[in-house]
């Protein structure tokens, strides 16, 4: 976990209250992504927008973080630590596909950072041995961000839905405070995206940060790795229902978005009460 500003305070004590404090990292990121927003329009430079969507989720990881010492010296079972590392990697591998082979698109990037985050999530292996006995996990982490933060990231719209999902589910169901915290960064960097009209490598590198922020949650405190079905695992599931459910309902976006949101959301809720 988390062991900087807020996360072991909240983590420890379950001091809900006090979560008005957790906004700060999330603000952060935030007016990163505002400052790099303004500056791409008053400079005509796409790329600052992207290093505003991208500065903002690894500020905000940061500050919850504590400091970039804490961050460097995170175990493999320090998955919020750890992301702060991924954050950055992806933010600089993003940059520079899009300065070296913009007309490419994200896809060389994306299925690099995707390798990158399963090796790194599964306690980065270094052996054979390692490698075959965490061989079903990094497989799954690699798919699930290969196509997650395009799945995330086709629509500002849908970026905002499964932020704003995900969020919310995390919240209802009580998980751990600190996996809050976390999911909250990339959770509304999403939202601001729609409005300030980011990019497509901006939605996708946050779509990518949103991805990684869940398949950590999962990991530290869901059942899902286990086979099993917790509280956790209902709501990281919540963000995908709301995403695949919208453009099945048949409505205007403006109706479905929310109504798939609330769908999704409500069975996370719903799950948790069952099994609690």
């Amino acid at each position: 976990m988390f062991e900087g500003l807020f996360g072991v305070k909240l983590a420890q004590a379950g001091n809900w209250a006090g979560l008005w404090q957790a906004f700060l990292p999330a603000l952060l990121g935030l007016a990163c992504l505002f400052a790099g927003a303004v500056l791409a329009r008053l400079l005509r430079r796409d790329w600052l927008g992207l290093l505003g969507a991208g500065a903002g989720v690894v500020a905000g990881w940061l500050l919850l973080a504590g400091s970039l010492d804490a961050a460097l010296q995170a175990g493999p079972r320090d998955l919020g630590g750890r992301l702060v590392l991924l954050g950055l990697a992806a933010l600089v591998l993003a940059l520079l596909t899009h300065w070296v082979a913009p007309r490419r698109g994200y896809w060389p990037c994306l299925v690099l950072l995707a390798a990158a985050a399963g090796w790194w999530l599964a306690g980065a292996p270094r052996t054979v041995a390692d490698l075959a006995r965490v061989g079903f996990l990094l497989a799954g982490l690699v798919a699930w961000h290969l196509f997650a933060p395009r799945a995330f990231a086709a629509s500002a719209g849908r970026l905002a839905l499964a932020g704003v999902s995900l969020v919310l589910a995390l919240w209802l169901v009580r998980v751990p405070p600190v996996w809050l915290l976390i999911a909250l960064v990339p959770g509304l960097i999403g939202p601001g995206l729609g409005v300030l009209r980011g990019g497509e490598y901006a939605r996708v590198l946050t779509g990518f940060n949103l991805a990684a922020a869940i398949a950590a949650g999962m990991l530290a405190v869901g059942r899902l790795p286990a086979l099993g079905l917790g509280a956790a695992d209902l709501a990281n599931a919540a963000p995908v229902i709301a995403v695949v459910l919208a453009p099945r309902l048949r409505l205007a976006p403006a109706l479905a978005m929310p109504l798939a949101g609330l769908i999704a959301v409500g069975l996370a809720w719903g799950g948790w009460y069952f099994l609690k």
